[in-house]
């Protein structure tokens, strides 16, 4: 690269890879809101109540050009995430002649979940003319890319859930005392105190499989395994399991980025499913002892209290004294491992991976 010149639109540019991406996502948004204000003769009450829910079925396409690896790569991904939410509130400020009362009690929920999140990696070795190692545009690189399907092979599926909860309670109240001694001394006690529930917890399993070998399991586990006239394709030589398995023929990106690039193929959703619900969703996956290492678990309670009082000395002074407590209790448990990659996990015996606990509690 070098700076752009007196007689250039712009400096030349290296590009030694290209994505891109093709998505279909689908959002389904649920919502439920009352909201209630009722008036007493010494005050009113207050409430309010939010229900949502989210969800999301998304599938992705990726085609990838990576001319320094020497690979064209293709990514299939299927997953669905469920959002919901819930808030309630009640409160209310009463006067009673002779002390105000306002309290107010809420609740809030959210629940996170990700029942699947199922990935392919399609690779194709010697994706590029001999001596490519650059281009200088997108449309060079097309050109010097060569797709040979029959030497494009199935390289690793993997599979994901989560499952993510956040929870708060609160409660608060508050308390007011009017008061008059005399006419120069008089004003307003006030004591209180608020309460707070916090709690988080996260959980994710992750699960993976290289899929570049010789496995007979893979070609039974294909939906049409056993029909007349069908033949599972492997590579040859390697004899791993080849892209034309699982090429979506009704696939259409349309105009693609209006027109300026050609996609091409789709690999086919609906049978790459099957395979996980069939073959990678049995026992023939590697569980993932690195995914525990983000699971998490939070439990914070917060308990405060104030005691105070405006004193009024005739008309020129005010005194403003108060006292306020708080204690503060904390838990947390994480994780901590040994885990060199999701990868290389399947070549040691026994990745550690162990929680980490700690407890605080301060005023």
């Amino acid at each position: 690269l070098r700076e752009k010149r007196e007689d250039e639109e712009f400096a030349p540019q290296v590009i030694d890879g290209v994505n891109l991406r093709h998505v279909i996502d689908v959002r389904q948004r649920f919502g439920f809101s009352a909201l209630l204000d009722y008036k007493l003769p010494f005050g009113k009450i207050k409430s309010s109540h939010f229900l949502s829910r989210l969800d999301r079925e998304e599938e992705q396409r990726r085609r990838r050009w990576d001319v320094g690896g020497n690979y064209q790569r293709y990514y299939w991904r299927a997953r669905e995430r469920q959002l919901d939410i819930m808030t309630n509130t009640i409160g209310a400020e009463l006067d009673f002649n002779s002390f105000e009362l306002d309290f107010n009690l809420s609740r809030s929920q959210s629940d996170t979940r990700y029942p699947f999140d199922n990935n392919i990696s399609v690779r194709q070795s010697g994706g590029f003319q001999q001596g490519a190692t650059t281009a200088t545009t997108v449309q060079e690189l097309f050109d010097l890319s060569n797709i040979d399907l029959e030497d494009t092979y199935i390289y690793l599926g993997s599979s994901s859930t989560e499952i993510a909860v956040e929870r708060n309670l609160v409660g608060e109240f508050d308390i007011k005392i009017p008061y008059n001694f005399t006419n120069w001394l008089a004003g307003t006690l006030k004591f209180g105190g608020k309460y707070r529930d916090k709690y988080k917890d996260r959980d994710e399993d992750y699960q993976h499989r290289r899929l570049d070998n010789r496995n007979e399991h893979i070609w039974w586990n294909h939906s049409q395994w056993g029909e007349p006239g069908f033949n599972y394709i492997t590579n040859p030589g390697s004899g791993w399991p080849s892209i034309l398995n699982y090429i979506d023929e009704g696939f259409d990106a349309g105009d693609f980025l209006n027109g300026k690039y050609e996609f091409g193929l789709g690999l086919d959703g609906e049978e790459l499913n099957y395979l996980f619900e069939t073959f990678l969703a049995d026992s023939h996956q590697i569980i993932s002892a690195l995914a525990d290492v983000d699971d998490f678990e939070l439990d914070e309670k917060v308990a405060s209290g104030f005691i105070m009082s405006e004193i009024n000395l005739g008309q020129v002074f005010m005194l403003l004294p108060g006292i306020r407590y708080e204690n503060t209790y904390l838990s947390m448990t994480g994780r901590r491992g040994n885990v060199p990659s999701e990868l290389e996990e399947e070549e040691i015996d026994d990745p550690r991976v162990t929680d980490t606990t700690s407890t605080a509690s301060y005023y």
